[in-house]
Order: C-alpha cells, then sequence, then structure tokens
C-alpha cells in the first residue's frame, strides 16, 4: 500500500499548492489544475515506479488544450476550452503495428461551455521525421459525456448522454514535448501541447525521449 499512501499524500499536497498560487496570481482555475497536475506528475513518479501494474518503459502523458478551431463559428461557441488530458503511454496492448497504446481521461469545456469528460483507449504510430521533430498520428474509442440540455443532439448517439466516440489526432514531437491537432468530427480540431513523464524507467520507453542514429530516409 506504500505506493497509494505516497500518491494520496502528494496529490493533496500539490492541489493545495496550485489553489493558493491561483488565489495570489488571480489567474482562472484551469491554469491552476494545470500547475496542479505538473507538480502531481512530478511528485508521483517515484511512487509510480513502485506500482505492480506499471511495466518497465510505462509513461504517463499530460495535455493541455486551451481553445479549438471551429470550421464553422457560432456566437454560442466559448474562445476557450481549457481541456486537461492524462494519458496512459505503453508499449503494452498494441496491434495494428502501432508503436504504442495509449489510455487516458480528459476534462474540459466543451464548444458550449458545459463541463465535459472524455475517456479512451487508442493506438499511436509514428510516421516521419519533420521539422527536426517526429511526427506521429493516434486514434482513440471512448465514451464522451457533457453535452447536454439543447445541446444534446450536437453529438451523435448521445441520446443518454454519454457517446461513443472515434477521434484522430495529429502531433509532432520533440524530446518530451509535442504539439497535437485533434480532429471534433466534422466541426474542427482542438490544439493543445503535452509533456510526457517516465512512470517506470526501461530499456525501451513508449515515447522515445532522446533520437539516436541518423533519420530515416
Amino acid at each position: 500500500m506504500q505506493p497509494l499512501d505516497c500518491a494520496e499524500t502528494r496529490f493533496g499536497t500539490s492541489i493545495a499548492s496550485a489553489r493558493r498560487a491561483a488565489d495570489r496570481r488571480r489567474v482562472p482555475f484551469s491554469l491552476g489544475c494545470l500547475a496542479a497536475a505538473v507538480a502531481l506528475a512530478l511528485s508521483l513518479a517515484p511512487c509510480a515506479a513502485r506500482a505492480q501494474w506499471l511495466a518497465d518503459g510505462d509513461q504517463l502523458r499530460i495535455t493541455y488544450g486551451p481553445f479549438a478551431y471551429h470550421f464553422s463559428n457560432s456566437p454560442e461557441h466559448v474562445p476557450h476550452n481549457h481541456l486537461l488530458g492524462f494519458e496512459l503511454v505503453t508499449t503494452r496492448w498494441t496491434f495494428w503495428k502501432a508503436d504504442r497504446s495509449i489510455a487516458g481521461f480528459a476534462a474540459f469545456d466543451n464548444s458550449f461551455g458545459q463541463f465535459s469528460q472524455y475517456v479512451w483507449f487508442g493506438q499511436e504510430w509514428d510516421w516521419r521525421r519533420f521539422a527536426g521533430g517526429d511526427v506521429f498520428v493516434n486514434v482513440t474509442a471512448g465514451l464522451l459525456h457533457g453535452y447536454k440540455d439543447e445541446y444534446q443532439d450536437k453529438i451523435p448517439f448521445n441520446s443518454a448522454g454519454i457517446a461513443p466516440v472515434i477521434i484522430p489526432s495529429l502531433g509532432i514531437r520533440w524530446g518530451r514535448f509535442s504539439l497535437q491537432a485533434t480532429v471534433l468530427g466534422t466541426n474542427g480540431f482542438l490544439f493543445g501541447g503535452s509533456w510526457v513523464f517516465d512512470l517506470k524507467p526501461g530499456e525501451r520507453m513508449a515515447v522515445p525521449v532522446t533520437r539516436s542514429g541518423p533519420a530515416p530516409q
């Protein structure tokens, strides 16, 4: 039970610190949550490395998506979405020749300002080198919740308030940092940045943070 006790203690400390920092600087609490997430990831890495369910090379990817671009603008759309996502990135459970699999959870304000959540599992492939980085694509499938009331029909198959969705993304990675554009069906794109933290070091990390050898032609 040592990893769990350690996680609970450090989680409470990180959230409290983020709240105090947000209050002092009068920044939006969503940004305070982002600061808490980064602090939490840094503090939990030693605890997670001892967890039995982790495998060598597993990593945590934290993503922040500030806003979305819509193909058709509407006065009902909010200017910011403040997506905050957490992904377990691992070389286990891969298929279709994927380089890694991803399982995660994200909370955000949808296009109409409603607090929403997405939980998913997916596959990710490294594609090619570009601009000194590694271009990758991923596809996730999961459940989306939060579109309700007059906006419930904005998402297909949302009659029960929870809709199954398939979401592709395109990104480019430089070491631990990456930028991503996530396709929002036929509505637009959500843009975000990510950072990868090592949960359990191994000979082969799920996301290679350094590149060795010549770039592929």
